[in-house]
């Protein structure tokens, strides 16, 4: 590495010098190799007449047969200079910096920015602006991850300074993307997010993004109902398809309009809007996809419940295909359903074939989601219950015993807990002593 070569106190341009000697490489064989890219005058710049740009950096760099970022550790200096001979500043500029600062995010160069940053943010003050275009650049540029950190500080900042600001909303929007995105997602800090973002949605632009703004404001609405869906907080799930509701007559936008309606028609059957929050959530869908995706559910709960009631509804339960998520959570789905409305008339064998579909998922594959996992310990409690109404201890116990062994107290919610605790009043007489030892751990 250059810098195991040269102390980090030794100005850019003898770096550059040195390694064109080391190279026998001329001044006039450097400024023809990086012509006709740089027409900056490489003599001034090599004597300290003039500033490095990073453009001029990067076309060096690779003429002397280096990697883009090779450079960058003697870079810094360069943000306080401007073309002026021997001109020196204690204050950084800040275009240079924020192009510097950029491009070492993109390269991972973190070790390099930390100083910079500091100064970044003592210069520029209460005024974001700068920090949410670095922010803006890497999220456009797929550096996810690194641009939750400088939406991370624009949301600081701009949530005590300027409460409405777009770029406070947008960045809890895209903070909330961050988090739904990561492999591992945390339950808690993407409820945390959304319940951030719900207090600004008003302030997402609509012109911001010319055509694709409503759709990001759109996207962000489905994001928030989807997420306080599978938390159960139906009032803000009312209130925000009321909101978008609104937002699709002031548009004049059909689409969202049934996507509103869908949600708010669907809010009293908590089995349906679940089916589709998560679906949501898993997918992750692109602003551009989601209102036909919607669409699209809608018609396959529709043609769902049509399948319930019909000779053909076998032919689901009996799928040969692989047991894919988007087939778990259609079994998901279906079986709730049915569990939830006693009325329908499905022979007892179908709900049996589900049930052992639906095992393979249970306890060998778990998806790592926290709501999936959650409909999936519903659907295991309730077929717990079912098993002992049915005389089926044996799977019962057995039931439980794997719920038990999968959970802690504090992964549950309140309506789980007092589904085990009522399981284990109603069948107590049928519990093992070990099961019941196992299950009084738990301080239900």
């Amino acid at each position: 590495m250059i810098e195991n070569k040269f102390n980090k106190g030794i100005p850019l341009r003898d770096v550059i010098l040195l390694l064109m000697k080391e190279q026998r490489m001329s001044t006039a064989k450097l400024t023809q190799l990086i012509r006709p890219r740089i027409k900056s005058n490489l003599t001034m710049i090599l004597s300290g007449k003039r500033s490095f740009t990073l453009d001029t950096l990067d076309a060096i760099t690779e003429a002397l047969g280096y990697r883009k970022g090779d450079l960058y550790y003697y870079y810094e200096p360069e943000c306080y200079r401007n073309n002026k001979a021997n001109s020196h500043s204690k204050d950084i500029l800040l275009g240079k910096t924020q192009r510097f600062i950029l491009e070492c995010c993109k390269l991972g160069l973190f070790n390099l920015i930390e100083n910079l940053l500091h100064q970044l943010i003592i210069k520029i003050g209460d005024d974001m602006e700068p920090l949410f275009e670095i922010a803006n650049k890497l999220y456009e540029s797929g550096k996810y991850h690194e641009s939750l950190r400088f939406y991370s500080i624009v949301v600081q900042v701009k949530q005590s300074q300027s409460p409405h600001a777009e770029a406070l909303a947008i960045s809890f929007y895209r903070i909330l993307m961050l988090s739904i995105e990561k492999a591992e997602c945390n339950k808690s800090e993407i409820v945390e997010a959304a319940i951030q973002l719900s207090t600004h949605t008003k302030s997402l632009p609509i012109t911001l993004y010319s055509h694709n703004a409503l759709k990001i404001k759109a996207h962000a609405y489905f994001l928030l109902l989807s997420i306080f869906s599978l938390e159960g907080k139906w009032e803000k799930v009312k209130l925000l398809s009321e909101e978008l509701y609104l937002i699709s007559l002031e548009n004049q936008n059909d689409t969202l309009q049934q996507c509103a309606n869908l949600f708010k028609n669907y809010i009293t059957n908590t089995v349906v809007i679940q089916y589709l929050s998560l679906q949501l959530i898993l997918e992750i869908l692109s602003p551009n996809e989601v209102e036909h995706r919607l669409l699209q559910y809608y018609e396959e709960i529709n043609s769902i419940f049509h399948l319930i009631h019909s000779d053909t509804f076998e032919s689901i339960a009996q799928s040969s295909q692989p047991l894919t998520i988007r087939k778990l959570i259609l079994l998901l789905f279906i079986t709730e359903y049915i569990y939830q409305h006693d009325t329908i008339n499905v022979p007892n064998t179908y709900i049996e074939i589900l049930e052992t579909s639906l095992d393979e998922f249970c306890y060998k594959s778990l998806p790592k989601n926290p709501w999936l996992n959650r409909l999936l310990l519903r659907f295991c409690l309730r077929k717990t219950r079912r098993y002992y109404e049915k005389g089926k201890i044996h799977l019962a116990n057995n039931c439980l015993r794997q719920i038990i062994d999968k959970t802690t107290i504090h992964s549950l919610h309140t309506d789980e807990i007092a589904s085990m605790a009522t399981i284990v009043i109603e069948f107590r007489d049928y519990l093992p002593e070990d099961l019941l030892k196992s299950i009084l751990l738990l301080k239900l």
